[in-house]
């Protein structure tokens, strides 16, 4: 019965923070509004939370987790010749709480946030990777960082507006790039002659 309550406590301290960030800038949101809006008090959220970042920690290592384990639910670490099941894991995700990201992918002080799928992403990548490619480890590590670093960036732009187009469409691109690399997006010139 105990872990029950304090769970509910911790995701209503939760909401409450993250709808808040909706509203207003992340350093003006104080621990009061928090509780008030949790209806909770001071000293509850103290039994529960350092500091007002923990919960955002929190919300990073969550979000972490049920990308993983949609993955796995998916057979993403078995099968790797889907790789846009990746990037339709990593839409599930943000769909289920779409006003949020795109606001986080807007402010600077949630590039940790980033930063953490980034790595999970980045962790997925070496081991599927590793089990089909016969190549050195530094290498391997390379081409997981080049793919989990372009993959966040072009989500972030995408979450910011930049790239009009749905998250199928995304999810579509990134996997064929992340696949095919260029080779599938470019096709050759036709050399002079050729007719087709």
């Amino acid at each position: 019965m105990t872990d029950r309550r304090v769970q509910k406590t911790k995701k209503a301290i939760r909401e409450a923070y993250l709808s808040l960030i909706l509203e207003k800038e992340t350093p003006k949101i104080t621990i009061t509004e928090i509780a008030q809006r949790a209806d909770i008090d001071r000293k509850t959220f103290y039994l529960h939370y350092d500091s007002i970042e923990d919960i955002i920690h929190e919300f990073g290592r969550q979000e972490t987790e049920a990308l993983i384990l949609h993955l796995e639910q998916n057979d993403f670490f078995d099968d790797t010749a889907d790789m846009a099941a990746l990037f339709r894991a990593l839409n599930a995700l943000i769909e289920a709480n779409l006003e949020l990201y795109q606001h986080i992918a807007r402010t600077p002080s949630y590039a940790f946030l980033w930063g953490q799928i980034k790595d999970i992403l980045k962790v997925s990548l070496t081991e599927t990777m590793g089990e089909r490619l016969d190549i050195p480890r530094a290498q391997l590590e390379i081409c997981a960082e080049f793919y989990a670093s372009g993959t966040i960036s072009t989500y972030l732009a995408w979450l910011r507006g930049d790239l009009p187009m749905s998250d199928d469409q995304l999810a579509e691109i990134v996997g064929d790039i992340a696949y095919y690399g260029l080779h599938k997006l470019i096709s050759p010139p036709k050399a002079e002659g050729d007719e087709g």
